[in-house]
C-alpha cells in the first residue's frame, strides 16, 4: 500500500511541475494558462473535499476578522506603493488601457482565489507535513510560487518580488489564515502587476 506521503508527493507533482512544464515546452498553448488554472483549482478543491477537509481548513473563516482585514489591507497597500515605485524606477510604462480588457476585469478575483486555494490553502498544510521549521514553509511555498510564473520570461527584479510577495503571502496566511481576504489582496496586487506590465504578452516564453 502506498504510503501518504508517496501520494502526497505525487499530488504536489501533478499540481506544480506537469502543468507548468507543459506550458514551458509549448504542449499546453500559453493562451490556455488561465484555464489551466482553473482547473487545477477544480481539482485542488475536489482532492481536498474528497480528504475530509472542512471549510475551516480550507481558510474560509471568521476567526480574528478585525485583525486580520487590518493586516491583510495594510499589506495590500504596502504592496501596491513597492510595485508602483519599481514601475517608476524601472520605467516601465502603463501598457495598455485596462478598462477594456475584459479578461483583466472580469478574470483577476477568481484567477487569484484560485492561486490561493493551491499555494496557501492547500500547499501550506501539505507542505507542514514534510517540514516542522515555519521558515522552511514559506521558502518553499515562495519558490514555488515564484517559479510558476517562469513561463514569462521575467528579469531578475520582477522574479525576487514575486518571491517576496509569495513569501510574505504565505507568512501573514500562516498566522492569520483567511482565504476570502487573502485572495482580495492578491486580487489587488495582480491588477496592479498587469496594469504596469510586469507580466506582459511579449514576455511570455
Amino acid at each position: 500500500m502506498l504510503s501518504p506521503e508517496f501520494v502526497t508527493i505525487v499530488e504536489l507533482f501533478i499540481v506544480f511541475f506537469i502543468p507548468l512544464l507543459m506550458i514551458y515546452l509549448r504542449i499546453i498553448p500559453f493562451e490556455y494558462q488561465m484555464q489551466v488554472i482553473y482547473a487545477l483549482t477544480i481539482g485542488v478543491v475536489f482532492a481536498m473535499i474528497a480528504e475530509g477537509w472542512t471549510a475551516e481548513m480550507m481558510g474560509f473563516t471568521t476567526d480574528n476578522l478585525l485583525l486580520s482585514i487590518v493586516v491583510y489591507g495594510l499589506f495590500t497597500l504596502v504592496g501596491v506603493l513597492i510595485l508602483e515605485l519599481l514601475a517608476k524606477f524601472t520605467t516601465r510604462p502603463v501598457w495598455y488601457d485596462w478598462r477594456k480588457d475584459k479578461s483583466l476585469l472580469y478574470g483577476f478575483f477568481p484567477i487569484s482565489v484560485g492561486q490561493e486555494l493551491i499555494f496557501r490553502s492547500y500547499l501550506i498544510p501539505v507542505l507542514f507535513v514534510f517540514f516542522d521549521q515555519v521558515w522552511l514553509v514559506i521558502l518553499v511555498n515562495a519558490l514555488l510560487f515564484a517559479s510558476m510564473h517562469l513561463i514569462f520570461k521575467l528579469p531578475k527584479t520582477v522574479f525576487l518580488t514575486l518571491f517576496a510577495g509569495g513569501a510574505a503571502f504565505a507568512g501573514i496566511y500562516i498566522v492569520l489564515p483567511n482565504i476570502v481576504l487573502i485572495s482580495l489582496s492578491h486580487a489587488a496586487l495582480n491588477f496592479v502587476i498587469v496594469h504596469f506590465g510586469f507580466l506582459r504578452e511579449e514576455h511570455r516564453i
